[in-house]
């Protein structure tokens, strides 16, 4: 019997490691390069998830084909023929963490903080390519001879908006054509994900929190978390005497229920690790946006990306133009389930200035007028959100004009009741301070005319507002400089598993940068990016969404521009953990 012919005309296939009905594993040798490699295949692919879902999955997996991470396994190349996609993998060598653990019950603290910190940096280069791990587990980390960790799993599933990776449906049989596969239960799987939200960069930090948690303590963070119900994991410094604390805070916040009380990102989750002790404070929230004339993303770009530690691959061309008073420069998810809402009303007060800035000495802005009236236009068209929408514009945002109307809202929302408060123009950092700033109205002087800054709003009012709004959902989505000065604290976890985000009382603030940023106000005549996420996620037809969501979307987008900005989501008012919901129809 003649041999089989190589796959692709390169692989020859040396041994079958795994194979079943969902796919199969095999050991090869590529004849090109002359190098041992492994080969994943699912032929039922195409006809399982459909071919829009395995392109999209083909996208993300060649991302991932160009990360080169000591601590990843290497994705050397992606494959397809009539039988469907096949990934060629470095082999790697060593034990699964299951198998050390099994073995060794538990790790040093020192240890476990090493494996946290290589764990982490290489999710956030997974993250920075626009993937989702959405399986790291003890079977997935691979412990090398050198004990060093290496980051495997990366098999071509669905894709992370649309995985049935994400869906409470965990182990049924899918069948299409006679082509059966199990959907595939994460071994940590996060609440949102049982409760059907789609996987996002905070659900690998969960699951990495529960591999870390079980490597410490010898025992899982919560074994009853799929069939019994949430409850919060015991502190593993009262289990586990000389825990470093930094080690023992970042495992509790990677732990949390509400993907906000989450670090804001594997890099924030890393950074923190490395510190000998807790910080005292962290720099998460979103920043002032200010619009102005528009500077190249150059040096000064690359240094930016440079120091927040993401690598970035070449991508869209990037908008020009900034929001703030030094002026320099995805589609959303959806829901596949319906979300019950529960509102009484909804309410959105939308506020743009742009051209009238440049009579008091600012620098005007092309597009903030724009965006806020695309918005308006985008949630009174809605056709399962009914949307009470209050438009201001130029002169009408001066300085009383937003305090009025931030004070007209809030005396007429009510317990049951959302509220949208989105700002598009300037913001001015505090000199002295990291977590103050105030909003360029439109009848503010500069400083040089003005020094006592009379009428600049200053960011307390409105989080004054999201501290004192009795309505049950509340998003402030600030599209200015600076503004995620005013995500100053973090949620804690709900207590009732069973409550999803979206039936919870919910205080969100949603920023287009973090709090010492400045951000894009997009090409002149178009959009910001920040505008053009929420635009996109507020098409007609897109069945609903969540402000984690859209931060999600955000993230992607402005890696995919390579901005040197980050969006930021928060949650300022404790006690209310849940997820701002928007209901835009099937």
């Amino acid at each position: 019997m003649p041999a089989p012919k190589p796959i692709a005309g390169r692989y020859e296939v040396l041994e079958t490691l795994f194979a079943d009905e969902r796919g199969e594993e095999l050991r090869a040798r590529d004849l090109t390069l002359g190098r041992e490699v492994l080969l994943v295949r699912r032929p039922c692919a195409v006809q399982l998830d459909g071919r829009v879902a395995v392109e999209r999955a083909l996208r993300e997996a060649r991302a991932l084909a160009g990360l080169r991470h000591a601590a990843i396994q290497k994705l050397h190349d992606v494959l397809e023929d009539e039988s469907g996609p096949t990934l060629v993998l470095e082999p790697v060598a060593g034990e699964t963490l299951e198998a050390v653990l099994a073995r060794e019950q538990k790790l040093e603290p020192e240890e476990v903080r090493r494996l946290g910190i290589e764990l982490a940096d290489a999710l956030a280069s997974v993250h920075a390519a626009g993937a989702v791990h959405r399986d790291v587990g003890e079977r997935t980390i691979v412990v090398r001879g050198d004990g060093s960790p290496c980051l495997t799993g990366f098999r071509l599933a669905k894709p992370a908006t649309l995985s049935g990776a994400t869906s409470i449906q965990y182990g049924q049989v899918e069948s299409v054509a006679g082509c059966k596969e199990r959907v595939v239960l994460p071994l940590h799987p996060a609440p949102e994900q049982l409760a059907g939200e789609p996987a996002s960069a905070r659900t690998d930090l969960f699951a990495l929190a529960c591999v870390l948690y079980r490597a410490l303590t010898g025992r899982e963070a919560m074994p009853a978390h799929l069939t019994g119900g949430w409850r919060q994991a015991t502190d593993p410094a009262r289990l586990v005497p000389g825990t470093p604390p930094v080690l023992a805070k970042q495992i509790m916040a990677s732990l949390a229920r509400s993907p906000i009380g989450r670090p804001q990102s594997a890099i924030e989750l890393r950074d923190a690790l490395r510190a000998e002790k807790p910080a005292s404070a962290r720099t998460t929230g979103p920043e002032s946006r200010s619009r102005g004339a528009g500077v190249g993303l150059g040096l000064a770009a690359l240094v930016a990306l440079a120091l927040l530690g993401w690598r970035f691959w070449p991508r869209a061309e990037a908008p020009s133009g900034e929001r703030g008073l030094a002026a320099n420069t995805a589609n959303a998810a959806t829901a596949q389930s319906a979300f019950a809402s529960g509102f009484r009303e909804s309410h959105a007060l939308l506020i743009g200035i742009g051209e009238v800035y440049k009579r008091n000495g600012f620098p005007p802005l092309a597009n903030a007028v724009r965006d806020v009236e695309a918005l308006d236009e985008a949630l009174r068209s809605s056709s399962a959100d009914r949307w009470q929408t209050r438009l201001l514009r130029e002169e009408e945002c001066s300085f009383d004009g937003i305090r009025a109307a931030l004070a007209e809202l809030e005396a007429k929302l009510e317990p049951e009741d959302r509220a949208l408060v989105y700002f598009a123009g300037h913001g001015e950092p505090h000199e002295r301070s990291d977590s103050s700033g105030w909003l360029i109205p439109a009848d503010a002087e500069t400083a040089a005319r003005d020094p006592a800054r009379l009428h600049w709003l200053p960011f307390d009012a409105f989080a004054r507002f999201l501290t004192d709004a009795s309505a049950k959902h509340v998003l402030l989505a600030m599209d200015c400089c600076y503004g995620g000065r005013l995500a100053a604290t973090r949620a804690a976890g709900a207590s009732a598993y069973k409550a999803r985000f979206t039936t919870e009382p919910a205080s969100v603030v949603l920023a287009s940068g973090r709090a010492n940023e400045k951000v894009s106000d997009g090409s002149i005549g178009q959009h910001s990016p920040f505008a053009e996420t929420f635009l996109e996620a507020l098409k007609p037809g897109a069945g609903a969404f969540t402000s984690g969501m859209l931060y999600s979307a955000m993230l992607k987008r402005f890696t995919d521009l390579d901005l040197p900005q980050t969006p930021v989501i928060d949650h300022p008012k404790p006690g209310a953990g849940g997820e701002f919901v928007f209901l835009l129809g099937d």
